[in-house]
């Protein structure tokens, strides 16, 4: 086997910089590596095994890894040791940098593989022990008590859980507490306070209509608006001998000020609700789905012209019985441009929107060329119903009547997407589905 000779030159310093927050766990090591003629051994791969060895020349290696290295044309190999194959352990934390002797052991085999046939140790000084400076050789220890010049900190009170403690802190959640028992009151009365605004407000709009009655000779239809006790205004229209809201009931209150509760329309219990979907946007547009027995507020069911029934409507109007939507449909029957084709029955178009409908190909239905929709201006949009489940939406309007078929069903009037002809149905509706309202001027 050929003799080789290896000189080691370890360079005087790591890569590391000053104030760098981490430091890198390696450092440059270079040779120049000869043959037994004293030959360079130039532009050639030699495999190179690195050991860290700790506590002598002979000691346990604590750190070994390999490289495939190429001497350059001066027969100089370079590497940086902590970048090679890892063997055992690591420089990070296998070598104990600050508190144990370490040497360097280098072994060469000049084929390229792993027959290292040259090996020379020697001691680590000075240089590869700044990797020490992570941790502070002469810093603090972690612990508090290692510290010369202690800061005087005062001890942590014991009872910090309310605003009388050994501290005399005053605690957050004693402060909350403090906040809302001198708040609560207030809150109360502000509380109270809107709720008689709002009463006081829908009063005065009341009158200012009656004497905007009594001043012009009647109510001005389509011209004056109604606000309901929440101060929701709505627009008016004039279809024959009928006044009209002309957007959807979207009022939470009964004229009185009563709230009307929010939640499931699933039995009989006054109710209202709405698409949870962009809800604010959604009640502004369509308003607000209710239930019949939320709709007639304890009312008993009317079929009169007019039906009698103030319900939900605000005060002067009332919820419009079965025989009010068929007043309204003769008079649509009346209008020419209001019946769609030859059939004097194809009336939906006449009232539906011309926005929000899912399209359809059915010849004179809502769906189908919306754009010629709603010449009588009732603007009806498809707000769907609630059953269960939220269902129909862009699909049907439904409205209630004040006009029971039996005890679990009344009258409704709607309108489908796919069809020309208004769904008045003679079973009714069941009472505990949630539905939109209209209301009418007595």
């Amino acid at each position: 086997m050929k003799k080789i000779s290896l000189l080691l030159l370890l360079l005087s310093g790591i890569l590391l910089a000053i104030g760098q927050v981490s430091v890198p766990y390696k450092f440059p090591y270079q040779a120049v590596v000869r043959g037994a003629d004293n030959q360079l051994l130039q532009n050639q791969t030699v495999g190179v095994r690195v050991s860290v060895l700790e506590g002598s020349t002979s000691g346990n290696a604590v750190f070994v890894e390999t490289h495939s290295a190429q001497t350059n044309a001066n027969g100089v190999l370079s590497l940086t040791i902590g970048t090679g194959n890892a063997q055992v352990g690591n420089l990070s934390s296998s070598v104990h940098w600050g508190t144990a002797e370490n040497f360097l052991k280098v072994e060469i085999d000049p084929q390229g593989a792993s027959n290292y046939t040259l090996s020379t140790t020697q001691q680590l000084v000075s240089v590869p022990y700044a990797l020490y400076a992570q941790s502070a050789g002469n810093g603090f220890s972690g612990d508090y008590n290692d510290l010369i010049h202690k800061p005087n900190v005062p001890v942590l009170p014991t009872n910090v859980s309310y605003f009388y403690n050994d501290a005399q802190y005053l605690t957050a959640a004693r402060l909350n507490e403090l906040m809302d028992s001198l708040l609560s009151p207030y809150i109360q009365t502000i509380d109270s306070l809107n709720a008689l605004i709002n009463a006081q407000a829908a009063a005065i709009n009341s009158l200012v209509n009656t004497m905007d009655t009594l001043a012009n000779g009647g109510f001005r239809c389509g011209i004056y608006k109604v606000t309901d006790f929440d101060g929701n205004e709505y627009h008016t229209l004039q279809l024959g001998n009928q006044c009209w809201m002309k957007e959807n009931l979207r009022t939470t209150h009964y004229s009185n000020g009563m709230p009307i509760p929010m939640g499931s329309t699933t039995d009989y219990l006054n109710a209202y609700c709405y698409y949870p979907n962009n809800q604010s946007l959604n009640m502004q547009t369509y308003g607000l789905l209710y239930n019949w027995a939320a709709a007639m507020n304890g009312a008993a069911t009317s079929n009169s012209s007019p039906s009698g029934v103030q319900g939900i409507c605000p005060n002067g109007w009332h919820l419009p019985s079965e025989s009010e939507w068929g007043d309204l449909v003769s008079y649509l029957q009346t209008l020419t441009d209001a019946v769609c084709g030859s059939t004097n029955t194809n009336l939906a178009k006449a009232v539906a929107s011309t926005t929000g409908w899912v399209s359809s190909t059915v010849p004179c239905a809502v769906g189908n060329e919306p754009w010629d929709n709603n010449v009588s201006g009732f603007s009806a949009l498809p707000s769907g119903y609630y059953n269960g489940n939220y269902s129909a939406f862009a699909s049907t309007a439904s409205f209630w009547s004040a006009t029971e078929v039996d005890n679990a069903n009344a009258y409704q009037f709607g309108i489908l997407h796919d069809a020309a002809q208004l769904n008045m149905p003679t079973t009714g509706y069941g009472k505990n589905n949630a539905m939109s309202v209209r209301c009418v001027l007595n």
